[in-house]
C-alpha cells in the first residue's frame, strides 16, 4: 500500500491514548493485585458487520486501536513490577510478544481471507473479522485470569539492593512532565520511529521496484514482524548490561545507516536493510519503557510511560502525512523521504545526550 495509511495511523494513536488511561487505572488499583486488560476482540467483532468506510474507521481504526492500547500498556507495566532488577528484559518480553503477534496472525488472517473469497476474488470480511474477534476475546479473557501484580513478600524475596528496586523518587505524572528529561524522552520516541513510519507504506511496492519478486516483497513485509519482535527483546535485554543510553545510540546508528541505504540499495540488500530498520524500530519500543521507569520510578510507571508513548501515535500520523502530502513519496520518488528518515534518526541521539547530561547534574 502506498502513501498515507490513515486507518493504521489512527489505530496506532488511539491505542496509545487508551494505553495511558488504563495504565493510570492500574496504578490506582495496584494494591488489589489484579491487572485488568481490555481486549480488542469485541471491537473487531463489531467491524465484521459494518457496511461503510466511516463505521470501519470507528470500529477498527479507533475502537480496536484503543483496545490494543489497553493490553499493550498494561502488560508492560505489570511485567516490569515482577522483574524490577531486569527492567529491560521485562519490557522486552512484553513488547516482543506484541510484535510477534503480527508474525503469528498475518498468515492466519490470509488463510481466513482466502477461505472467504468468492469467484470474483472479493473477500467477505464478516466471517474473517468475526473469527479473529472470537479468538482474541477468548484468549485475552483467559489470560486476564492469570495476571496479577507482585506482593511485598515477593519483592523482598528477590533480595535486591535498594537502588535496584526503585529510584530515589517516584514521580507522579504532574511532576514528571515538569522535568526536561521527560519531555526529551517524549520527542525521542516521536523521532526515533519516524524512519519506520516512513518505510511501512512503501515496503512491498518499493521492493518490487528494487528487483524483488512479488513473493519476496511480501516475505520482506512478513519478516519485519520477526525482526521487529527480536529487536524489542534483544536490545532491551542488552540494555540491562551495557546501559540504556549506549543501547539507544546503537539503535539510532542502525536506523541512520538503514535510511541512507534505502535511498539506493536494491535486491536482497533491500530485504536486509528493511529487516535492519525493523529491528532498530523494535528496540526503542521496549527500551524507552525501561528508561522511563529508571528515571521516574516504578510506582507510577504505567501512567508516566503511557503519556510518553502518545508520541508514537503522533509520530505515526505525522510522518505518514508528511510522506504522502508533502514529500509525495512513491516508489519512484523516495530519496527525500529517506533523507528525512536519516535526519529523524539523528535527533534522538542529541536528545539522549541531553538526558544523560541532565541526569548526571541532577545527582
Amino acid at each position: 500500500m502506498n502513501g498515507y495509511d490513515y486507518r493504521k495511523a489512527v489505530e496506532t494513536h488511539k491505542g496509545h491514548i487508551e494505553e495511558t488511561v488504563l495504565r493510570g487505572y492500574l496504578e490506582e488499583y495496584r494494591k488489589r493485585g489484579v491487572t485488568f486488560i481490555r481486549d480488542g476482540g469485541d471491537d473487531l467483532g463489531v467491524s465484521s458487520f459494518v457496511k461503510t468506510i466511516a463505521l470501519l474507521d470507528l470500529t477498527y481504526a479507533i475502537m480496536a486501536g484503543l483496545g490494543s492500547g489497553f493490553a499493550y500498556g498494561a502488560c508492560i507495566s505489570c511485567i516490569q513490577k515482577w522483574l524490577p532488577h531486569k527492567r529491560g528484559l521485562a519490557s522486552g518480553l512484553a513488547c516482543s510478544a506484541f510484535g510477534l503477534s503480527t508474525v503469528v496472525f498475518t498468515p492466519v488472517s490470509n488463510m481466513l481471507m482466502e477461505a472467504n473469497k468468492n469467484a470474483d476474488g472479493i473477500v467477505n470480511f464478516t466471517p474473517v473479522f468475526l473469527t479473529l474477534a472470537v479468538v482474541f476475546a477468548v484468549l485475552g479473557l483467559i489470560a486476564c485470569c492469570f495476571i496479577s501484580l507482585p506482593d511485598d513478600d515477593y519483592i523482598k524475596g528477590l533480595n535486591l539492593p535498594k537502588a535496584a528496586a526503585s529510584t530515589n523518587k517516584n514521580y507522579t505524572l504532574g511532576q514528571a512532565i515538569k522535568v526536561p528529561a521527560f519531555r526529551c524522552l517524549f520527542f525521542s520516541i516521536f523521532f526515533i520511529n519516524g524512519t519506520w513510519n516512513l518505510c511501512v507504506p512503501l515496503i512491498k511496492d518499493l521492493g518490487e521496484q528494487r528487483g524483488l519478486t512479488t513473493a519476496m516483497a511480501l516475505a520482506c513485509v512478513s519478516f519485519t514482524g520477526i525482526t521487529n519482535a527480536a529487536g524489542r527483546l534483544i536490545m532491551a535485554s542488552l540494555s540491562d548490561k551495557i546501559g540504556r543510553f549506549n543501547t539507544m545510540y546503537a539503535l539510532c546508528g542502525l536506523t541512520l545507516v538503514g535510511a541512507i541505504l534505502l535511498t539506493f540499495i536494491g535486491g536482497y540488500g533491500y530485504f536486509v536493510t528493511i529487516a535492519l530498520i525493523a529491528f532498530a524500530y523494535g528496540g526503542p519500543s521496549a527500551l524507552n519503557a525501561a528508561m522511563c521507569t529508571d528515571m521516574f520510578g516504578p510506582k507510577n510507571s504505567g501512567t508516566n510511560y503511557g503519556v510518553a508513548m502518545l508520541a508514537l501515535g503522533f509520530s505515526s500520523i505525522f510522518f505518514n502525512f508528511v510522506s504522502k502530502s508533502i514529500l509525495h513519496a512513491t516508489v519512484a520518488n523516495v530519496t527525500s523521504t529517506f533523507i528525512m528518515g536519516a535526519v529523524t534518526a539523528v535527533i534522538p541521539i542529541l536528545l539522549m545526550l541531553y538526558i544523560s547530561h541532565y541526569l548526571k547534574t541532577r545527582k
